[in-house]
């Protein structure tokens, strides 16, 4: 009788705590501005999407870290699982993982998806081990099979690079001034990653977003389709979030958000739902992203010309000999993606 006394009473004073900020619609928009800011932190994001009416789906994980304590070795690592079944009910897997360390960016796919009309005999060399590929050569190559690099000298770079800068600093400014949500409810405090977070009950609010989205777009210069852009879709195809999210109460950074996230496929038309869950941790701990200790030079130029003689562009040819391009080496780095985080003192 007592622990059920007490058990009650626990509940109860649970249920009753108070929202802590007074104005929780600036407090949300202020983590979302912090979390932009953020050094370091490491990533956890799982998502599962399909489109209405239509069969098919995506069920994704995507971890990493991020990492900008030292500006001149800037390191993004990013891991990424899907299982995803198309409209046919074919079943495929993307297994791959990649980092950037400074200029130095390194791919690995541990996988192959046999989807149809994929090269996959001129990929398979790759699967196992790391790459590291010359972005340089990238640019050049591209620029050799019919692209346009880029002419512009040193002064005009650096004056497009500034702009760039303020535009970015501008959008980010314009945050703490937008609204994102509504419908907002406190639903207590609690522990998210290892932080004492406020967490909240909310709903998107497609009008305060869509304002956000034109003045980011005029600040850029941009169309506003192309503002927030992720591959085939940007951040003004989005219909509505249903969710919740939790804000370290110290730092006041976003450290977890889930619900549901409704999209209009700007192409085909319908609607595409996610399911959504991104939690964050050690944010600004002082740790770097390493490159891999095991990798090899993969050679751009030779393999970019091999791919449009070959069967991609009518009828598959023969691929370049075993190690062409390819030069085996091992540095000294650890083979994690970061160092580990010091413990605190």
């Amino acid at each position: 009788m007592t622990f059920s006394v007490l058990f009650l009473a626990g509940f109860l004073v649970g249920c009753g705590q108070e929202n802590p900020v007074s104005d929780s619609s600036v407090f949300l928009q202020k983590s979302i501005y912090n979390f932009l800011s953020v050094k370091s932190l490491r990533y956890d994001v799982g998502f599962e999407l399909s489109k209405e009416n239509e069969g098919g789906n995506v069920d994704a994980g995507i971890t990493g870290s991020f990492s900008n304590n030292d500006s001149e070795k800037k390191g993004l690592d990013i891991n990424i699982i899907a299982d995803i079944v198309d409209i046919n009910g074919t079943e495929y897997r993307i297994d791959m993982s990649a980092r950037s360390i400074g200029e130095d960016f390194y791919v690995r796919l541990s996988d192959l998806p046999a989807i149809p009309n994929f090269p996959v005999e001129l990929f398979s060399k790759l699967v196992g081990p790391w790459w590291k590929l010359d972005v340089g050569q990238l640019a050049g190559s591209m620029g050799g099979l019919g692209a346009s690099p880029a002419s512009a000298d040193d002064e005009e770079l650096a004056s497009l690079a500034t702009s760039s800068a303020s535009a970015s600093k501008q959008v980010k400014e314009l945050i703490l001034t937008s609204k994102f949500f509504k419908d907002i409810e406190f639903d207590g405090i609690k522990k998210v990653n290892g932080y004492d977070a406020y967490c909240y009950n909310v709903q998107l609010d497609i009008d305060g977003l869509a304002e956000f989205v034109e003045k980011s777009a005029e600040i850029r210069g941009e169309p506003v389709d192309q503002q927030l852009s992720l591959g085939l879709l940007s951040l003004s195809d989005v219909d509505s979030f249903d969710g919740s999210v939790c804000v370290d109460s110290v730092s006041e950074i976003l450290v977890k958000a889930d619900g549901t996230v409704l999209m209009t496929d700007p192409n085909a038309g319908g609607v595409i739902g996610t399911g959504l869950e991104a939690s964050f941790s050690d944010l600004n701990m002082p740790f770097s992203v390493e490159a891999p200790v095991d990798y090899q030079i993969f050679d751009l130029a030779a393999f970019f010309g091999e791919f449009f003689q070959s069967g991609i562009m009518g009828g598959m040819g023969a691929l370049p000999p075993e190690g062409d391009g390819v030069e085996e080496v091992t540095e000294a780095p650890p083979s994690d993606a970061s160092a580990e985080v010091p413990a605190a003192e």
